[in-house]
């Protein structure tokens, strides 16, 4: 378990088993301040792969 903390008052905002899945923001109860926890690494994320300079793609 990981326990993530407000960056400004260190309180406790939540514990985590594992990276979360997706863009999370929260704010804290005691300062107000928004922490936003990305993911490590993000899967979801598809890029099109670079094809060689003067090749169609079919669009």
């Amino acid at each position: 378990m990981k326990d993530v903390r407000c960056g400004r008052c260190t309180a406790l905002l939540y514990r985590v088993d594992g990276e979360p899945g997706a863009t999370v923001e929260i704010k804290c109860r005691r300062c107000r301040t928004v922490t936003r926890i990305e993911p490590a690494n993000r899967t979801g994320d598809l890029t099109r792969p670079e094809l060689p300079s003067g090749t169609d793609r079919g669009q």
